[in-house]
């Protein structure tokens, strides 16, 4: 069906981009959460919904054609919203579709009761799907027990190989444990070969240092009779020192007395030397403080020139520094430059980007329009194939008609030639009998 003036909107206009909340709303509403495993009569299921409502507008169109009174019984809910397998829904399905099946059936005869040829050709066509249907929901149902018996082997499998691995499990446990048990027995069977190892290492010791206690006290006794031998040996050694310190102090006293008589000389010449070298120390001293006055003027004059030329580098430091901060700011401002540019176009991506999400998520509703155009055109041309057999219908009917009309006609000529025949023979009986 074609969608009216109405219906439609205008995507050209320029109406701005939506709220994000809208947005979020607006793809909840067109997405369709499907499961990853699905049954394979979940598409038969869908299928049929859709011919379902085609199926009921048929009949109401047909009603209408037919200038019929249309009254819609009051339809009830299922009993069960939710079924525990495949095979309860699918039973489900196939208790409706019989169901449905006897109505079509009840309507079937009530056609042909009525001579209604029309509405029993309308109704067969419903009556082969329906069987179609049934067909298809028993051999789902009987593919579903199978499968249901599959899995409870699988089922089967699965907890035998449980159970099998479970006491391949314990039979592991168990010779673990006997390993384990091994072990401590080993274990301790070492452990007891060690403390007597112990025991004898101990008892080897105590004989070792026994016998090392029995050469220190013999290497002991020869010591103290080597050191009563050194200690005789220092003490002739101390008198020997001791008559050779008196005589050097004899011979010390005696140079001690030199030694003072050479030294008064000496410190007479000493003091004459002195006051020779103070006087020449005090002009040395005259020279020295006129030459600190003339280099401390060179100096200072020095110092001052080169605080002149300090403070003129520092002023070209300063110039230079300045021209630094300006070509800061400069360069400061054009990164700003560049960070707004940079921004600008960040800005028009996302404008690009948001307008390519416009585009992506109007096409994809031009594609589910042009899905739903399609689905529309193929229940037209479906409705004109069946309009067009039924005019074909209708076309052989009127030409069936007319050729018992004419078969009619035909009989009724004949009839009347016969009559006609009838009447010119008993008219010439009388004629004969007179000759």
């Amino acid at each position: 069906m074609a969608a009216s003036p109405k219906d439609e909107m205008e995507y050209d206009e320029d109406l701005g981009p939506i709220s994000e909340e809208c947005t979020t709303a607006i793809n909840n509403a067109c997405s369709y959460n499907e499961e990853e495993e699905i049954p394979n009569f979940v598409v038969f299921f869908e299928d049929q919904a859709e011919v379902r409502r085609y199926q009921a507008k048929r009949f109401l169109r047909y009603l209408r054609n037919r200038k019929s009174l249309i009254c819609l019984p009051v339809i009830q809910m299922p009993d069960v919203d939710q079924w525990e397998n495949d095979e309860q829904a699918l039973k489900s399905a196939l208790k409706v579709e019989i169901e449905f099946t006897k109505i079509l059936e009840d309507l079937q005869t009530a056609a042909s009761e009525a001579v209604d040829t029309h509405l029993l050709t309308f109704v067969e066509g419903y009556l082969t799907r329906q069987q179609r249907n049934i067909t298809y929901l028993q051999r789902e149902i009987t593919y579903q027990k199978q499968l249901e018996e599959m899995r409870e082997q699988e089922r089967q499998e699965q907890e035998r190989q449980e159970q099998e691995r479970q006491e391949q499990e314990r039979q592991e446990q168990e010779r673990q444990e006997q390993e384990r048990q091994e072990q401590e027995r080993q274990e301790q069977e070492r452990q007891e070969q060690e403390r007597k190892e112990q025991a004898q290492e101990r008892k080897e010791q105590k004989q070792a240092q026994e016998m090392q206690e029995v050469e220190e006290q013999k290497q002991a006794q020869e010591m103290q009779e080597v050191e009563e031998q050194k200690q005789e040996q220092e003490m002739q050694e101390v008198e020997e020192q001791e008559q050779e310190q008196e005589m050097q102090e004899v011979e010390e006293q005696e140079q001690e007395q030199e030694m003072q008589e050479v030294e008064e000389q000496e410190q007479e010449q000493e003091v004459q030397e002195m006051e020779e070298q103070k006087q020449e120390q005090e002009q040395e001293v005259q020279e020295m403080e006129e030459q600190k006055q003339e280099q401390e003027v060179q100096e200072m004059e020095e110092q001052k020139q080169e605080q002149e030329q300090e403070v003129q580098e520092m002023e070209e430091q300063k110039q230079e520094q300045e021209q630094e901060v300006q070509e800061m700011e400069e360069q400061k401002q054009e990164q700003e430059q560049e960070v707004q540019e940079m921004e600008e176009q960040k800005q028009e991506q996302e404008q690009e980007v948001q307008e390519m999400e416009e585009q992506k998520q109007e096409q994809e509703m031009e594609e589910q329009e042009m899905k739903e155009q399609k689905q529309e055109q193929e229940m037209e041309e479906q409705e004109m194939k069946e309009e067009g057999m039924k005019q074909q219908e209708q076309q052989e009917q009127e030409r069936e008609m007319k050729e018992l009309e004419q078969e009619q006609q035909e009989q009724k000529m004949q009839e009347q030639e016969q009559e006609r025949k009838e009447q010119q023979e008993s008219s010439g009986k009388p004629a004969g009998a007179l000759a």
